[in-house]
């Protein structure tokens, strides 16, 4: 995506959230300006009075930036009076001040250490002593290694004594192709399966991952204080006994998964069955195939595949699909290629929804479609200069009950200019940490901005005019 779109793509987010005072545009003086349009369906009168305010909205920003802070102006105006403003400034420090002079006379602060020492503070007040909390478990790489190192050696075995090679056409149905690939297929029978879990048993009760089982259970004992405090919850149990369970899992753990492999093992065998893993590809294709299948007699029961390939052209196309016997369950697949691509699900026969996407020629476009029901789409265009750019939200029909077809943003950026900045004011700081914990000052704010925002909705011409429409 080219340098603009991404900047009006930032432009559009800051009008919509009130904007990142650490985002900086130029090392002196910048100024971005965003307006946005609207189309509507014939007839639709409440979007013809939202089309109306649109046309004489500019929302503007201006950033300035020293040698250790930077400071933004926000600036939304209707038809040349300023509606509302907003005063940013952070320094290098992290300290970030704030202030809506439209609003109240306070200025609102935020400093970043002191954010992370209030939520420590928080958590002692709560009776916690952060510094008893326990460390990580003293367990080397070369004892997680030698813990672990039989589930490999396990992994070699079965595979060296159940795979064959050949080299064949593969079939690719998901793509309508087919590929000249070789085919290493790994064949597991009901007891290769219990064998799996036996040894999987015996690794989980190994002393080696007993020693990790424990070092994690000594942590967890560690942790009371979170529990004692309500911020951590063991399903009732203190920590030292979620500790002791923990330490003593690795038996449990092997004693369950060879539980569950005889059950799947005594499944396989009334059935007849086998799994069946197959990998295909090749040193001139790369992978086409990754399948795991439940194969009884020549039939299989279910399977789930991914196929892939690379066209001549460059795409990469690719499909991961769920199968119940010859019936096809499910289908997430693609194409991707250096500056466009797609996705596409289907359920049950059904397509669910799909994505289109493309990025060349300083035109970025991506296309939703939800199951024929809401098609969205947007479309950003670069200007010729670089310096500006052109959003589109289209589809909106849906969203909005008919009321608005597309909402477009359009971007204008300069350097230099000669703007004068306003600073932040002199007035009573707040503390936005305090502010936010406190309801009660919380509900007192809301109320004063809305008195004086109501003010301001009544005060201005066009917008009076529309309140009084109504």
């Amino acid at each position: 995506m080219s340098k603009m779109i991404r900047k009006a793509a930032a432009g559009m987010m800051a009008a919509a959230v009130a904007v990142s005072p650490m985002t900086a545009l130029a090392a002196q003086q910048s100024h971005a300006s965003v307006r946005m349009s609207m189309e509507a369906p014939e007839g639709s009168e409440s979007a013809e009075v939202i089309k109306g305010l649109l046309d004489g909205m500019v929302y503007d920003v201006y950033v300035e930036e020293g040698e250790d802070s930077v400071l933004e102006n926000l600036v939304l105006t209707l038809n040349g009076s300023e509606l509302l403003s907003m005063i940013c400034s952070v320094d290098e420090s992290g300290s970030l001040k704030l202030a809506l002079p439209k609003l109240d006379d306070n200025v609102y602060v935020l400093d970043l250490s002191g954010l992370i020492s209030s939520f420590a503070g928080q958590l002692s007040g709560q009776g916690l002593d952060l510094s008893g909390l326990p460390a990580l478990p003293e367990i080397s790489a070369e004892e997680y290694a030698a813990a672990f190192a039989p589930v490999g050696e396990l992994v070699m075995e079965v595979l060296n004594n159940a795979t064959t090679m050949e080299e064949k056409t593969v079939e690719l149905p998901s793509l309508d192709a087919s590929v000249d690939a070789q085919v290493y297929t790994v064949t597991l029978g009901a007891e290769s399966a219990r064998s799996l879990a036996k040894v999987g048993g015996e690794l989980l009760a190994s002393p080696e991952m007993g020693k990790v089982f424990a070092g994690w259970g000594e942590f967890v004992k560690g942790l009371q204080p979170l529990v004692d405090a309500g911020t951590l919850d063991l399903q009732g149990m203190s920590a030292e006994e979620a500790g002791d369970v923990l330490a003593q899992a690795g038996p449990v753990f092997g004693e369950q998964l060879t539980g569950m492999a005889d059950q799947l093992a005594d499944t396989i065998t009334e059935m007849d069955a086998n799994i069946v893993l197959s990998m295909a590809g090749s040193d001139a294709t790369g992978p086409v195939l990754l399948k795991a299948a439940v194969v009884s007699g020549d039939a299989e029961v279910g399977s789930l595949a991914v196929e892939m390939m690379q066209q001549e052209d460059g795409t990469y196309r690719f499909a991961l699909t769920v199968n119940a016997a010859d019936q096809e369950l499910g289908r997430l697949s693609g194409a991707m290629a250096p500056e466009s691509g797609s996705l596409d699900l289907i359920v049950g026969g059904m397509q669910l929804g799909s994505l289109v996407w493309s990025d060349a020629d300083g035109v970025t476009s991506v296309y939703v479609d939800a199951a024929g029901m809401m098609n969205l789409s947007v479309v950003a265009t670069e200007g010729e200069d670089g310096d500006s750019a052109v959003i589109t939200l289209g589809g909106l029909e849906t969203l909005t009950e008919g009321e608005l077809s597309s909402l477009t943003y359009m971007v204008t950026e300069e350097e230099g200019t000669d703007y004068t900045m306003e600073q932040i004011p002199a007035g009573n700081e707040i503390d936005l940490i305090s502010l936010f914990s406190d309801d009660a000052k919380l509900d007192e704010l809301a109320e004063t901005w809305g008195e004086n925002l109501g003010m301001i909705l009544v005060n201005d011409p066009t917008l009076s005019q529309i309140f009084a429409a109504e």
